[in-house]
């Protein structure tokens, strides 16, 4: 196989990576929220490292509000995990609010290229399934 159709170009991480099922998604969400919903590349994260209960653990995608504070945390799956699965989806949303314990953000997104989830999370502890993701501007 061509070394080349096995890695695909990250402008977070500035550097090419393995093409996986996942990456693919990552990818294209990063992608989505670049030119349809006008974030800025500087103000995002992929593979966002933080701690966990003492445990380093990886967001797939993290997006920065202009004061650098976490506002969008996005976990990607593969196309072939069931989102549509509400099992499965509570699953996922469950994990990406580990990670929302650890850095806080407003707004958590699972996708798998397919479908795709939203919340808007409150300081009460109640959240909001938002009908589509919101732009940048609309997240500050």
């Amino acid at each position: 196989m061509d070394k080349a159709l096995d890695r695909i170009f990250d402008p977070l991480r500035k550097k090419y990576v393995k093409l996986t099922p996942e990456e693919a998604v990552r990818q294209l969400f990063i992608r989505f929220l670049v030119g349809q919903r006008n974030f800025p590349e500087s103000h995002m994260a992929s593979e966002y490292v933080m701690d966990l209960n003492g445990m380093q653990r990886r967001a797939d995608i993290v997006v920065f509000n202009r004061e650098l504070k976490p506002v969008l945390i996005v976990e990607c799956k593969a196309q072939s995990v069931r989102l549509d699965d509400p099992a499965v989806a509570r699953q996922v949303f469950e994990q990406a609010l580990h990670y929302h314990s650890s850095i806080g953000a407003k707004v958590i997104v699972i996708t798998n290229a397919t479908v795709t989830f939203a919340i808007s999370l409150h300081g009460d502890g109640t959240f909001t399934m938002l009908k589509d993701i919101p732009s940048y501007e609309d997240l500050h």
